[in-house]
């Protein structure tokens, strides 16, 4: 995968295997496993034998242009070996008897994988300065190994965090010896993020969206009188009479989003909103408007809608460019409704939940003039049981989208790749059968598991 890996003269065979104890570590683990032989029916007498084992830990990215002049696409790469290391765990002879059934050779190992990156070799100018974090040794020596981040398997992944292991086997058979190792194999080792601390603050923002609704379901209800029936009027005169503007009423959305979200939380994450009516002595709007406002309307508001989407960034710097190429994907998506008139009933729309609920409203007259207390504000993250893990978005223990082989990893910045994360919800309510959204998209960071099994 990194440049200056060794190449075997046999490509790797089931005779010759690498077999971890566990495929994930921490930094700073030590990683076991076995390096095993098999000889199949032909055996093996090998006078000397050298078995080892090599470690690498790097990153890469591969990104894609275009060539304006000569239509041809331009192929960029800039890989960083942070660490690496050698391992002999046997010198000597090797004999298998032949037959299938015979027990094969093995070499246990115990690697220990670095907490920090060793010394970065051979940098150019344009990589010390196209670099998110320094490359000095003093620096390096002070940053965290990074966990590891992308598919290796995939082709032309356009960044990578990757560790790898690779066993060699020298033979030497009948007074001769092979130049390079006569079997090579490889696997790779997922490094794991660091445990988080659980998150007791989710680190609030505060949105706020004034609305004016006007609508005549505002109205009070109609006298007896105007329910009889009335003389018909032309068209034209219905057009061009004069008739009175309908009632409005002014309101504030006020809704405390999470700029922190934890994978695999205790808790669902939180998402709090409510409602704040306004009267006429509180905002500084028109008389038209004024004349015809109603403090209080007497109709609920109610949470129809909900759509959430978490989409992830991942920005790579290349050396000797202005431009850093940032890389977009979402990750999980929600889209809920509810209906006001339901009754609670069951519906095959998985989406489709329950009877709406009521948000909250308070009035800033209330809290200044010591009224009754202030609602607090409707935690809709956990009437959804909303939570997020590496690899799915669910709520109420649902995953409706199913996000196939994608996987959330935790915000990091490396030397040539930074990952970031933003949040868009979208909130639609509804109040007198007439239904507004609000929409707002910010930066949010997600944060490993406080725990790991």
């Amino acid at each position: 995968m990194f440049e200056g890996q060794p190449e075997a003269n046999t490509m790797a065979k089931p005779s010759f295997e690498l077999i971890l104890d566990s495929p994930s570590y921490f930094s700073g683990d030590v990683v076991t496993g076995t390096v095993a032989r098999r000889s199949g029916f032909a055996g093996l007498i090998s006078p000397r034998s050298i078995v080892n084992v090599k470690v690498f830990g790097g990153t890469k990215i591969h990104v894609e242009g275009d060539r304006r002049r000569h239509h041809q696409t331009a192929e960029r790469n800039w890989d960083l070996r942070l660490f690496q290391d050698e391992f002999i765990l046997h010198d000597g002879p090797v004999h298998i008897p032949p037959g299938p059934d015979q027990e094969p050779v093995s070499w246990p190992f115990a690697i220990p994988l670095p907490l920090n990156p060793g010394p970065i070799q051979g940098l150019t100018r344009d990589q010390y300065e196209a670099s998110y974090l320094p490359l000095s040794p003093e620096h390096t020596a002070t940053h965290d190994l990074p966990f590891s981040f992308g598919n290796p398997y995939e082709t032309g992944c356009p960044a990578l965090v990757a560790y790898q292991l690779v066993a060699e086997i020298f033979e030497e058979r009948h007074g001769h010896r092979d130049k390079g190792p006569s079997m090579i194999t490889s696997t790779f080792v997922e490094v794991r993020p660091a445990p988080s601390p659980p998150i007791i603050d989710s680190n609030f923002k505060h949105f706020e969206r004034r609305r004016l609704l006007r609508s005549e379901r505002l109205a009070s209800p109609p006298s007896p009188a105007a329910l009889l029936p009335q003389p018909k009027e032309s068209f034209f005169k219905k057009l061009f009479s004069s008739s009175s503007p309908p009632p409005c009423c002014l309101f504030n959305i006020q809704i405390n989003y999470p700029t922190i979200i934890q994978l695999d939380s205790i808790n669902p994450i939180p998402f709090l909103a409510r409602i704040v009516s306004l009267g006429p002595e509180e905002v500084n709007e028109p008389p038209n408007i004024l004349n015809n406002m109603i403090p209080n309307p007497g109709h609920p508001f109610h949470l129809t809608s909900l759509k959430i989407k978490l989409k992830a960034t991942t920005q790579v710097s290349v050396p000797g460019e202005r431009q850093h190429p940032v890389h977009e994907d979402t990750f999980g998506e929600l889209s809920l409704r509810w209906d006001p008139e339901r009754d609670g009933s069951s519906d095959s729309d998985s989406n489709h939940l329950s009877r709406a609920p009521v948000l909250p409203d308070c009035s800033n007259r209330a809290e200044e003039e010591g009224g009754e207390p202030i609602p607090q504000m409707m935690d809709i993250g956990a009437l959804i049981d909303w939570r997020v893990s590496p690899r799915e978005m669910r709520y109420q223990g649902k995953n409706p989208g199913g996000n196939g082989r994608k996987k959330l990893y935790p915000d990091f910045v490396t030397y040539n790749i930074r990952h970031r994360h933003v949040l868009r919800w979208e909130v639609g309510l509804t109040m007198a059968k007439e239904t507004f959204k609000v929409v707002h998209e910010d930066a949010v960071e997600v944060v490993s598991s406080c725990s790991w099994s």
